[in-house]
């Protein structure tokens, strides 16, 4: 393609960018402004000050479909097993091993946000503190995943257990119970 400007000079004009960082900043700029200028026009969505939010599960749900099965599989990936055999180390050994890690610790990471979402939170005071440490934890776990740090990743996965045993000594009176297999 050639531009001319009133016949004083022809030059072309390139369209294509070649660096990836290049088009994910300006797919990204454009989604950002494409945000911005929606939150500037008036609607009904947004002079609204409550948000409608549906709550599909209950904590117990909550815990047994996506919390413990997250959790799970970072405390599976830390530590080691030691056996008449031998010594068993559980840290992932590739990058797709690591990447599980990390979309379990920003499962138990976005988590700690569902268990204060109006609808399932309990008022009582250390129930947020409670909540808030398990993505606390969960985020050192996925920087420890992130950095493919074994020893660091033990250290938050215990922490994560910590947390859980506080919550549940607390909040978790009655037996546990698996959710019905209707879910």
């Amino acid at each position: 393609m050639t531009r001319s400007f009133t016949g004083l000079v022809t030059f072309p004009v390139v369209l294509s960018i070649t660096s990836w960082s290049v088009k994910i900043s300006i797919r990204l700029g454009a989604m950002i402004s494409i945000c911005l200028l929606s939150s500037c026009s008036p609607n009904e969505s947004n002079t609204q000050s409550e948000s409608v939010t549906l709550i599909q599960h209950d904590i117990a749900d909550l815990m047994h479909i996506v919390i413990e099965p997250a959790a799970e599989k970072i405390w599976d990936s830390a530590g080691y097993i030691l056996t008449i055999e031998g010594e068993t180390n559980l840290a992932p050994t590739n990058d797709d091993e690591w990447m599980e890690v990390i979309h379990a610790s920003a499962v138990l990471i976005e988590s700690g946000n569902l268990l204060q979402t109006p609808g399932r939170r309990i008022e009582e005071p250390d129930w947020d503190e409670l909540s808030q440490a398990l993505s606390h934890a969960a985020d050192v776990a996925k920087v420890a995943a992130l950095e493919q740090d074994a020893d660091a990743l033990f250290k938050a996965g215990g922490t994560i257990y910590n947390v859980c045993r506080a919550c549940h000594q607390q909040y978790w009176k009655d037996e546990p119970q698996r959710p019905s297999e209707s879910l």
